[in-house]
């Protein structure tokens, strides 16, 4: 496995996700499908779409402090090489059984321990780190769905004076961002964490 590797894998699983979003809509359009379904789909695929993006983390990190491939060595020089994963992981997550990467702060501040270099990790420009900010809020509120998430999406949204059926989070991730091409705000945010993961590999 390659740095190259890992994120054609996390572009293929949002690519996947993201036709099967299309193919909701399809059916919702024809009347095959509910709202209320359409709904809890998209719930499930951005779910899917924040998760993605963290295992690639994960995945990413894991392969730096293991791999013996020069070019990675030499862009994240990373200050210990574990013989192998499962050691890195028992050494990392110490006793917890999960590790969270987000919001990325975490993830940087992880890989600060492990690497002396962080030119790529610290690439992200600020409309970069603001979306991953606005999609950490989404994830939240259809995570949790509790009065103080809720809030925090409104707040977070405010200022795109958006009609009030896209001031939900469903009706937000469907809404259009532009028209040419044409893109919704859940095609913008997997946009996003595509470049973003092409950063890390750059």
């Amino acid at each position: 496995m390659t740095l190259y590797n890992i994120q054609i894998k996390f572009e293929n699983n949002l690519e996947s996700i993201n036709r099967s979003r299309k193919r909701m809509e399809r059916l919702f359009s024809k009347k095959i499908l509910i709202q209320n379904d359409l709904y809890q789909t998209y719930r499930g695929l951005f779910l899917s779409t924040i998760t993605s993006f963290e295992t690639y983390i994960e995945e990413l990190f894991y392969h730096i402090i293991t791999t013996s491939d020069k070019p990675v060595l030499r862009k994240y020089k990373p200050i210990i090489i574990f013989k192998n994963e499962s050691i890195a992981r028992a050494i990392v997550h110490v006793d917890k059984k999960y590790l969270d990467w987000l919001p990325f702060d975490r993830a940087q501040k992880r890989l600060e321990i492990y690497c002396s270099r962080m030119d790529s990790f610290k690439s992200i420009d600020k409309n970069e780190e603001n979306a991953l900010r606005e999609m950490i809020t989404v994830r939240n509120v259809l995570a949790h769905s509790s009065s103080h998430s809720k809030d925090v999406f409104l707040k977070a949204i405010s200022s795109y004076k958006l009609p009030p059926k896209e001031q939900t989070p469903v009706g937000y991730l469907r809404s259009v961002y532009r028209i040419t091409p044409d893109e919704t705000r859940f095609e913008l945010y997997q946009n996003y964490l595509i470049s973003i993961s092409k950063k890390f590999i750059a």
